[in-house]
């Protein structure tokens, strides 16, 4: 991809991944992320949602394996990742684009959560 900008994304899944396969048998999962800005209204002394931002995520290889295996929906995750515009034809027959991240690196956010790590078998 050309024009790839890194990028680092906290927020939640929208959906539990689902693991996919490749033709040669490497596996992949696209998934969402949700991120929704909080404010504090000092004056009903409440957190207040602003609007979400999703991003639509791609991960590959043993990094997609793992995590369809440790994560799922409304689990709260930090993306590491680069961020590019993709073309495609949508089912109307014209060019489209989006904005897509292919991730480097997924983790659980701690901040809301703790988790055991368990070292995969397997390593690229």
């Amino acid at each position: 991809m050309t024009n790839e900008i890194p990028i680092t994304i906290h927020g939640n899944l929208t959906k539990d991944p689902e693991l996919q396969t490749f033709p040669d048998g490497t596996p992949y999962v696209n998934f969402t992320v949700a991120n929704t800005p909080r404010r504090y209204d000092r004056q009903s002394q409440q957190w207040k949602d602003g609007e979400p931002t999703f991003f639509n995520v791609k991960a590959s290889g043993q990094l997609a394996a793992n995590m369809a295996r440790s994560l799922s929906k409304g689990a709260r995750v930090i993306i590491e990742g680069v961020i590019a515009q993709r073309a495609f034809q949508g089912q109307d027959g014209q060019q489209h684009r989006t904005m897509e991240v292919s991730a480097t690196d997924i983790g659980a956010s701690l901040i809301f959560a703790a988790v055991n790590v368990h070292r995969s078998n397997q390593h690229n």
